[in-house]
């Protein structure tokens, strides 16, 4: 009765612990990341925090993405399936960033790096 106990706690244990596998059955990704970066026209880098946040959205199925905000580090939008997206930045009263198109294969790294350029007027 005792070993039935501990053999039913450490299935449960390792039931309620197990990761999700991003992995498919045909073995290809079925999650991604996009990393937003910024710089200004002279290739400098701006602070993420310059604008309030950062989306992409789906062209297939336009949903969007956006980013999660913890304290100012904006710039990670997660979840996304492949298809092609627009990834952009909402602008502020005199401020903004261009957008930019990119397609995201099952073959892509799993984490995709997108610069924007930021403008200021």
């Amino acid at each position: 009765m005792k070993n039935l106990l501990y053999s039913t706690l450490l299935f449960l244990c390792f039931s309620f612990t197990s990761k999700e596998v991003k992995i498919s059955e045909n073995n290809t990704r079925n999650e991604f990341e996009i990393v937003v970066n910024l710089e200004d026209r002279n290739g400098n880098e701006v602070s993420l925090n310059s604008l309030s946040g950062y989306y992409a959205q789906n062209m297939e199925t336009k949903q969007y993405y956006y980013s999660v905000n913890y304290y100012g580090e904006t710039g990670v939008i997660s979840g996304l399936p492949a298809g092609s997206y627009i990834v952009g930045a909402y602008e502020g009263y005199f401020d903004g960033a261009s957008s930019k198109f990119i397609t995201i294969t099952d073959s892509s790294e799993e984490t995709i790096e997108v610069t924007l350029y930021y403008w200021s007027e």
